[in-house]
């Protein structure tokens, strides 16, 4: 078992501005935030035979699934979780490969999950980005999500936008818009 250790774990990276980490040991323990400090939270919870476990980011109504591994590389980062029920990998990749200019100027995160039953019968997975993606101000955020017939996705961004309209050292993104997409089965996709 190969577990890194750091200050913080970098999930979503492209920008000063579009940056999101783990400021915590085990993925679940604490929300994930900006480079900077701010709280930009996306959630993971893993639902097993009715039972909830959170994998990514705080959750209050869901105990922890076992943290087993963590891998950082210089463009993904790599979580392992797992119990009695199910094994369950996450990767999150931002392809910021400096020779190809088309795909480093893309701000796309790739996360994959990987559910591996052990002895669960029903597993889904809920994933959810919270509004403080987009938005540090408190301001109107408008979204949708839609369902089709091979796919989900939902997107979400401040009604008024004003791109970098803020300055300083340690500023997050207050503009622009966030999207998920998601092809899987018993996957649930939620903005808040």
């Amino acid at each position: 078992m190969r577990i890194n250790k750091a200050a913080s774990v970098p999930l979503v990276t492209h920008d000063p501005f579009f940056s999101i980490w783990s400021s915590s040991d085990e993925l679940y323990e604490s929300n994930t935030v900006h480079w900077s400090g701010s709280v930009q939270r996306i959630k993971g919870i893993l639902n097993v035979d009715n039972k909830r476990y959170a994998f990514l980011g705080k959750d209050a109504k869901a105990q922890g699934i076992p943290q087993k591994y963590v891998d950082v590389t210089a463009t993904s980062t790599q979580y392992v979780f797992e119990n009695e029920k199910v094994i369950l990998k996450c990767r999150f990749t931002s392809p910021i490969l400096l020779n190809d200019m088309t795909l480093v100027s893309r701000p796309c995160t790739y996360i994959d999950f990987e559910i591996e039953k052990k002895d669960a019968k029903e597993v889904s997975l809920e994933f959810e980005v919270y509004s403080d993606v987009v938005a540090q101000t408190k301001d109107t955020i408008i979204g949708y999500a839609v369902k089709r017939e091979d796919y989900q996705y939902m997107y979400m961004g401040r009604a008024m936008q004003e791109p970098l309209s803020g300055s300083g050292d340690k500023v997050a993104i207050d503009w622009g818009y966030a999207y998920v997409a998601c092809k899987e089965e018993g996957a649930k996709l939620s903005y808040n």
